[in-house]
């Protein structure tokens, strides 16, 4: 595999450029330079496309789920990386952050970018009121 000069994506071509790249490098395991480039350039067409596009804001579990169904996985298939289905459900309806450890599991096994895994849990700690030590989720919903 060649790898390709990473530069910033300019214009459609760039973009379109980037796009075959990502295909190529797309099953290439995390930490290795191919996965490193993957990774970059993941990330170079995210900017490219948060400055041009109005996409609004990612979903990062909508990309979980998509993910989980482009690879023909299921819910049940996170069960190892999140700990109990309860706990995967709850992730996924978006009571429950992750730690650094699943988010680099979800990344490896999805290859959803860490910094969109990162998005659930903050949204997950929104729900949290006070300093993070106060009231659970449930807890917090009720107060509202």
């Amino acid at each position: 595999m060649t790898m390709l000069t990473i530069t910033e994506i300019r214009n459609d071509h760039d973009l379109d450029l980037a796009m075959a790249r990502i295909e190529e490098l797309f099953d290439s395991p995390v930490g290795t330079p191919e996965g490193d480039e993957l990774d970059a350039l993941y990330a170079l067409v995210r900017a490219y496309e948060t400055e041009t596009v109005d996409l609004g804001e990612p979903d990062p579990i909508a990309t979980i789920e998509y993910r989980l169904d482009q690879q023909g996985l299921t819910e049940t298939d996170l069960v190892p990386i999140i700990g109990s289905p309860d706990a995967v459900s709850e992730l996924l309806a978006g009571k429950r952050k992750i730690t650094k450890r699943q988010g680099e599991a979800l990344h490896e096994l999805l290859r959803v970018p860490m910094d969109l895994l990162l998005l659930i849990a903050d949204a997950a700690e929104q729900q949290v009121s006070g300093n993070g030590a106060g009231p659970g989720p449930e807890t917090a919903k009720r107060a509202s």
